[in-house]
């Protein structure tokens, strides 16, 4: 099987979505086929979203994670396989753990997405979790989102996760799954599985 035949997830045109405004998430109820009972939209423990971004930035030196857990290595392993890929089908479009530099309530504050895309005239957050998590969505919509529409001010910015494991009982806010990352929905983030 060839490179490309296994990548079919990553072929297919992309609608020319420029312009399209991003609607606040405040506020609106969860959406009721992917969370179960009546759950309030609010962030996982432990989470800081990008608040009121300023000085944002590409920049620093990235820390080192090696994971303490099997499940983290395992997680690690995975999150590589996807970068090599990516990064061998669109080389220098893909940026693989760059790390964003922003202040926000007066405190200098770095964001590490797990990649940045440039596709088609739009700009593409990547998230990679072994497992669908809800904390991706939480990432993607209220952390490197935000960020990256302050770096990239004339493009639109999709947000996808690739996993290796989807379970749609996971209790995660607005999403589609997808086939093609030329393919990602305006509004929601993409989910693809991704079993390398």
């Amino acid at each position: 099987m060839s490179l490309l035949t296994a990548l079919s997830p990553l072929s297919g045109p992309l609608a020319d979505l420029s312009g399209v405004p991003l609607p606040s998430l405040e506020g609106t109820p969860a959406h009721p086929e992917a969370w179960r009972g009546s759950r309030a939209l609010r962030p996982p423990r432990g989470f800081h979203g990008a608040g009121s971004p300023r000085n944002v930035r590409f920049g620093g030196e990235i820390p080192r994670n090696r994971g303490h857990t099997q499940a983290q290595k395992m997680g690690l392993r995975y999150e590589q396989k996807v970068h090599d890929v990516l990064s061998s089908i669109y080389e220098t479009r893909f940026t693989p753990s760059p790390s964003i530099l922003f202040e926000e309530g007066g405190r200098l504050r770095r964001a590490i997405p797990d990649g940045v895309l440039a596709l088609d005239g739009c700009v593409v957050a990547v998230e990679v979790k072994y497992t669908h998590t809800e904390l991706a969505w939480w990432q993607l919509k209220r952390l490197y989102a935000p960020l990256l529409t302050r770096i990239y001010t004339k493009m639109p910015v999709r947000c996808v996760e690739v996993c290796h494991t989807y379970d749609p009982g996971t209790m995660f806010p607005t999403h589609r799954l997808v086939e093609s990352l030329h393919a990602l929905p305006e509004i929601e983030v993409g989910v693809i599985q991704w079993k390398l």
